[in-house]
């Protein structure tokens, strides 16, 4: 609580409320997606004949690619390495748009039994949600505070 208490007294409570938000924003997103993927999707493959369940991994990088190639217009399946490269860049940029077809595409992998794990969506869906946020609210945000957003999703 003092914690908080400093940060929000030196000037930056619009970090700290953004930054909450954006938390909240992701974690809502993730729940969704972790929902549809595991206990919707894959239940539902998990349930089908043997044969079905060993062919379902294959199916579901193709709908991925396929997704990425045609929805995304040729966007990469790199999830967690994109978050490095715009951790490191000096003006950062996940655009918004991609982040849907960067879900249904990892929904695809992980609903049909690849081995994607959650953390590379959750690291994209909380830095690009994390971005649109200091865009959006760019004028009440000083430079530094653009890290802390990237990493608050």
């Amino acid at each position: 609580v003092n914690r908080l208490r400093s940060i929000a007294t030196r000037g930056d409570t619009p970090v700290l409320a953004l930054s909450i938000a954006t938390g909240a924003l992701v974690a809502v997103v993730i729940a969704g997606f972790e929902y549809l993927s595991a206990s919707v999707l894959l239940d539902a493959v998990l349930k089908r004949p043997l044969w079905q369940v060993a062919l379902a991994p294959a199916v579901g990088l193709i709908l991925a690619t396929t997704v990425l190639r045609y929805l995304g217009r040729g966007l990469s399946a790199a999830t967690s390495d994109e978050f490095n490269r715009a951790f490191h860049e000096r003006n950062p940029r996940l655009p918004l748009r991609d982040l849907p077809v960067k879900l249904l595409a990892g929904l695809a992998t992980i609903g049909l039994g690849g081995s994607l794990g959650l953390e590379g969506p959750s690291i994209y869906a909380g830095s690009t949600v994390g971005l649109a946020m200091r865009d959006r609210f760019r004028r009440w945000l000083r430079r530094e505070d653009i890290r802390i957003l990237l990493t608050a999703g």
